[in-house]
């Protein structure tokens, strides 16, 4: 019997703990705190306590909450009203910082009529205004987050802002980290360590380091862009002053006269044509006369004003008379 007792004690002890685990341990407290309702009266959250199961907790007027949870931290800002179940926080009004340590679990999260999961290893805060927009910042790290109503996935960065309507439209936008940093209350209204400080640092003067190349890379290219259209309208006027004789006219004579010395002719107006059969005949007529010239040499000035015969006519009256003088 006493084996049965020992084991029933043990089932209550791992029940006990399995159920501590799987809620929320109050780390710290800013302000007023939060309250919820215990049996018709509202009860002040201590530290170091777990928060109660499917109870509204709501949290005061200038005031804070942070919470543990395996693997995550969580921070709920002033006028949050929020509750806790087995199928993870659900969000009623206000705003969450979700920072997760832990990259292969997901946080489930119920907004509204939506339901998220977020995966991831980084920081992140959830807003909502309890009837219409859902704001979801990157501070730190990656996110996946999963809308499991519209089974959409988007991944969420440093700067990005994800708002999701009521509708299911989902918009993306970038915000300026260095702002969001030192004016959220889930920040700055909590006491941060060291690591957490250096990090939510680094990540604003990267963003700033960013926008600044950007705004620099646009300042030259946009003074590229004017310098290129200044050169186009220029030649684009120079172009019309031409046309217009203001810097250019043209000279009195045609300059492939002045450069020939005459006037130009086109191609193929002088390409000699075949010989027809009469002007051939005639050819021959005033060809023979020289001919004879050759053997009766006539006066010098009747020489030059005939045309001189082709080679080859006089090379073939030479061999002739070659052959008549041999015996």
């Amino acid at each position: 019997m006493l084996w049965i007792r020992n084991y029933f004690v043990g089932v209550c002890i791992l029940g006990s703990v399995s159920y501590a685990n799987s809620s929320h341990l109050v780390l710290f407290s800013v302000g007023e705190g939060a309250i919820y309702d215990s049996k018709g009266k509202n009860e002040l959250l201590q530290v170091s306590t777990f928060l109660p199961f499917e109870t509204e907790i709501i949290v005061q007027h200038d005031s804070g909450l942070e919470t543990l949870l395996a693997g995550y931290n969580f921070r709920f800002g002033h006028n949050t009203r929020f509750t806790i179940s087995n199928k993870g926080t659900q969000l009623k009004s206000g705003m969450i910082m979700i920072q997760s340590r832990k990259i292969d679990s997901a946080c489930k999260m119920v907004v509204g009529n939506s339901s998220f999961s977020f995966a991831g290893s980084g920081t992140c805060i959830l807003e909502y205004d309890g009837d219409k927009q859902i704001w979801i910042t990157g501070i730190l790290g990656r996110f996946r987050i999963l809308d499991e109503v519209q089974s959409e996935s988007l991944e969420l960065m440093p700067g990005d802002l994800l708002s999701y309507k009521i509708n299911g439209d989902v918009e993306n936008g970038r915000v300026n980290l260095k702002e969001v940093i030192s004016s959220s209350f889930l920040i700055s209204g909590f006491k941060n360590n060291t690591s957490f400080q250096k990090s939510l640092d680094k990540v604003a003067e990267q963003q700033d380091l960013d926008l600044n190349s950007q705004t620099d890379y646009g300042t030259i290219e946009l003074q590229s862009v004017n310098k290129i259209i200044n050169e186009i309208s220029e030649a684009k006027i120079s172009d019309a002053n031409a046309k217009d004789g203001k810097n250019y006219s043209i000279p009195e004579m045609d300059p492939l006269r002045e450069l020939l010395g005459r006037a130009p002719r086109r191609f193929g107006e002088n390409i000699i044509t075949p010989i027809s059969e009469e002007n051939s005949t005639l050819l021959e007529e005033l060809i023979t006369p020289v001919e004879e010239s050759v053997e009766t040499p006539h006066a010098e000035n009747e020489e030059e004003s005939k045309p001189r015969p082709f080679p080859s006519r006089l090379l073939r009256k030479n061999r002739l008379q070659n052959t008549d003088l041999i015996p």
